[in-house]
């Protein structure tokens, strides 16, 4: 963690904060930025990412992987950081382990059996990881319920594309990403969230991401159900294929369980 060290002793100075005011901005106290300077301490997936949106550079170059220039100059959403986020929400609701990871592994077979390019794939991949993430903002105690949800509690559940996509909204990477994300609760029929979009409104990455995270839900146990069988997933979703799931990718998912 050398490079990381230095960057951020060498980032500190150049915005002329002493370790107090650092440790003030970040919430952090100064005896942790000490620590973190002087290499006795090693950085968590939280620090790293706050530190990397403070000073606006990438995760890329916290790591020493990059230069300073290339890092500033091309502010994407590195594959570290990516992963970093998914953790989080992973971390934070704990019937969610590996949930995201799950629905992008699932997400990227069905892409690759559609024959999407690398870069298509590379996007359905990043919307997939990070399709959920706005779910950190949302209260503990409705995501952990053990019991139906009221309808006060589903609204606010049903705002978590919107949450997910502006939480992402000032990262400088491919803007269908976030449509993706924005789109992964529609539904063909128009029954879906948040803007009720219908059949071709709604990107083709989306559709799988939302038969994705739909199966992947359904083999998954939560507070307030068991797991389904492959066999009940599957059925639940072929009966509601062309109404809540695009038919194309509802056959897609039966053929890859069938392998």
């Amino acid at each position: 963690m050398n490079d990381f060290k230095d960057r951020l002793r060498t980032l500190r100075k150049e915005m002329n904060l002493t370790q107090d005011k650092l440790a003030t901005k970040l919430n952090y106290s100064r005896s942790t930025i000490a620590q973190y300077e002087r290499g006795v301490r090693t950085p968590s997936n939280n620090f790293l990412i706050e530190v990397a949106n403070f000073f606006e550079v990438s995760m890329d170059y916290l790591m020493g992987l990059t230069h300073l220039d290339f890092a500033k100059s091309n502010n994407n959403l590195s594959e570290s950081l990516i992963q970093a986020l998914s953790k989080i929400h992973s971390k934070k609701f704990y019937y969610k382990k590996n949930f995201s990871q799950n629905v992008a592994a699932l997400a990227s077979e069905i892409g690759k059996f559609l024959s999407f390019s690398a870069q298509n794939l590379e996007l359905l991949n990043t919307a997939a990881l990070l399709h959920d993430i706005g779910e950190i903002y949302l209260p503990l105690e409705i995501i952990n319920k053990n019991e139906k949800l009221t309808a006060v509690e589903f609204k606010l559940i049903e705002n978590h594309p919107r949450l997910s996509y502006e939480l992402i909204s000032d990262v400088k990477f491919n803007s269908k990403i976030k449509e993706i994300i924005l789109q992964h609760h529609e539904r063909p029929d128009g029954s879906g969230y948040p803007a009720g979009l219908k059949e071709k409104e709604i990107l083709k990455e989306a559709k799988i991401i939302a038969a994705a995270d739909s199966i992947t839900a359904m083999l998954s146990e939560r507070p307030y159900r068991k797991a389904f069988s492959q066999k009940e997933a599957l059925r639940i979703l072929v009966e509601n294929k062309e109404r809540r799931y695009d038919p194309e990718i509802v056959e897609v998912c039966v053929e890859l369980f069938k392998n």
